[in-house]
Parts: C-alpha cells; structure tokens; sequence
C-alpha cells in the first residue's frame, strides 16, 4: 500500500532545501522547518513548498497581493500542481492555510480536494479586532479546512466557538533535540553575580517594557534580550541591559549556557506566545520566569515554571530574585521541567507524530 502524501506549505523563503543549509550552518534547528520530516517515520510521505524563483516584478507583486489579502496567496499559487496532488496539505500557521483555502474557493482544486489541516497561530485570538467584512471573508476560507488544529486549549477554545461545527484539536508543540540536546543541570550551585537573566522572541506580544522595567539600572542583574525587532537603542542608557539583534540559533544556545534564569514577558493572549524559547531554555537545564498568560502552563505548571502577573514589574523582578536567592528551587525547577518535556515529548519529533496520526485519522474517518 502507497503511503498518504501529504504536501508542507511553508512561508516564502522556508524552502527546505536552503533551510537543511542553514541548519548545518547552526542558523536554524532541524533541517526541515518545525521538524515535520520526522514524520516520514511515520510512514507518510511528504513533499514541501518550492521557493519559485521571481524577479523583481514577480517580487512586488506576491507582496502586494500578501500585503493586501494579509496572506501569501501567489506563493499557493505557483505550488498548486503539487498541493492538488496531494492527499493531505498540513500547514503552521495562518498566512499558509488561509491562502490554500482560497486556492481551492477559486477553483484551483478538482474534487475531491485534498485534505486541509489549518494551523493557527495568532489568527482567532485577533478575530475581535478586524474589520467586520474582512472577518466574514476569513471565516468563509476557514471552513474550508478539514481539520483545525492550535497549540494550547485556551486557543482551541476561541476556534470552536467561531467554527462550531468544525473539528478542532490542540496539539503540544516541540523542541528540536537535535540541536538543543537535554542538558540536566550538575546540581544546585551559586548563580552568577551580578544575577544573569535572558529574553528572547519576536512575537509582537512580547513585553519588553515591563522586562526593561524591572531591572533597568540594577547592578545586581545583568540582562540579555534577544530580538530583531526591539532597537539597542531602547537601552542605549541603560548600562545593566544589552539588546540583541540578529541571534541565530547557534546564539541561543550560547546565551542559555551564559544566563541563570530565563524570562518570558508576554502580553495577555492565547497565543502561546514564548513556548519556543521557553522549551529550548527547559532543554538548557535553565529555570524559567513567564507571565501567566497564553497557555503556557498547560505544557509546564506553575512550580515548575514560575509565573508572574501580566505587566507588574514588580512581581517579575521579585520572581527574579526570589530564584536567584534558592540554588534549589533553580535546580529542582530545572530537572522538573526537562521531566516533564521527555515524558510528555515536547520534541519536534514528538510534534511530527501527533500531527502524523492526526492526519490519519483524518483519512481513516474523512473518505471523501
């Protein structure tokens, strides 16, 4: 019997065969995006979205028609023979899916369509915001997947009461253990002094004020915040805070080996805004500070994980200290938390496989 294929649309500039380059390069982890190769293990077959080379025309005018749709549909588009081939499309998140939807609303697919399952991210959390007309449009290629799928309840919560009648199903997310290994921790020992803290992400709900905030001028603390999209600027006087642009994944395993605490401010969502750096610092053997917000704790309970409230300075720059000052209560979070992500596997293999046998059971129960 042939193995189901399934096709990977990925965002323009993912193509797998750069991205293996850059993994060997230490740029990126695992030498497929979110590590979906690994369920060729499971006995699917999987081809992936092709970056069709383009010109400067052909540039403008994908990103004029991404900028105004608010997806990339041109980039579908050019990938439609093998997308329609296909038995199952998967995608990561919502500016690929909403684009394959359209692809078939238009005609692109002969029946039966291919199976749809649509990732989301960001989209449902931000429903409330968008303009009435647009909104109904997104609903409308929303129920035209199969099988809608997010990373934490308090997301799936928002997809079923927006699309009752759809199936929906969380998934936990993973780590690549290939290139972030489990470190345990030695033991319990002093942190550094002055106090090293790391921040790191691009989500545009991260709080970098109140991370700013809480340790700005300190000399008891040390501060490394990794993001691309916050100028050094911000900090410029600041002596105790650096901002980090341009880190690579080969940096952030250095900035874990150099930090004692990792944290994680967020900005209420149910996004799960932070689980990537969250579960490559667990690896790292280094306890983490997050906001209680976005799901995070149904990967990591509070204890193992210790959470503070949403915007308090305060609460967070106590939390800081409060595990500086208890070598052992850094070193059981530590261990907890490396517990937990082997037992429930929060790897990017173990993320291959839930999406894996979701899909064939999609195929199994979804015969036409």
């Amino acid at each position: 019997m042939s193995r189901p294929t399934v096709f990977v649309q990925m965002p323009y500039g993912y193509d797998v065969k750069s991205w293996e380059d850059r993994c060997n390069q230490g740029l990126v982890q695992d030498k497929t995006p979110y590590g979906f190769h690994h369920a060729e293990e499971e006995g699917l077959a999987l081809r992936y979205s092709i970056d069709h080379a383009e010109g400067v025309f052909g540039n403008l005018t994908r990103r004029v028609i991404k900028k105004l749709l608010g997806f990339d549909f041109v980039h579908a588009w050019r990938n439609r023979r093998e997308i329609l081939a296909s038995d199952v499309v998967w995608t990561y998140s919502e500016r690929n899916h909403l684009a394959i939807a359209l692809l078939f609303v238009l005609g692109g697919a002969a029946k039966p369509r291919p199976k749809l399952v649509a990732q989301s991210i960001w989209l449902f959390d931000a429903l409330p915001s968008i303009p009435a007309f647009y909104r109904k449009f997104l609903i409308y290629l929303l129920k035209q997947a199969n099988l809608h799928t997010t990373l934490c309840v308090d997301n799936l919560r928002l997809i079923r009461e927006t699309l009752p009648d759809k199936p929906s199903q969380a998934i936990s997310f993973g780590v690549s253990l290939d290139s972030y290994p489990i470190k345990p921790p030695p033991g319990p020992r002093r942190p550094h002094d002055p106090l090293r803290i790391f921040s790191a992400g691009t989500d545009i709900m991260r709080d970098w004020t109140t991370v700013i905030d809480a340790f700005k001028d300190d000399p008891a603390v040390e501060v490394r915040i990794a993001c691309n999209d916050l100028s050094p600027d911000i900090v410029r006087e600041i002596d105790n805070i650096e901002v980090i642009n341009g880190a690579v994944m080969r940096d952030m395993v250095a900035h874990f080996e150099w930090t004692d605490v990792l944290v994680l401010a967020v900005k209420p969502n149910t996004r799960i805004c932070g689980i990537s750096v969250m579960l490559e610092g667990i690896t790292a053997g280094v306890p983490v500070i997050a906001t209680g917000v976005g799901g995070l704790d149904e990967y990591f309970p509070e204890g193992i994980v210790r959470y503070v409230r949403p915007f308090d300075a305060d609460d967070l720059r106590k939390a800081a200290f409060d595990l500086g000052n208890d070598d052992d209560l850094r070193y059981k979070m530590a261990t907890q938390a490396q517990k937990i992500l082997v037992e429930k596997d929060f790897s990017t293999k173990g993320y291959a496989r839930r999406y894996s046998d979701l899909t064939k059971s999609l195929l199994a129960t979804s015969p036409d």
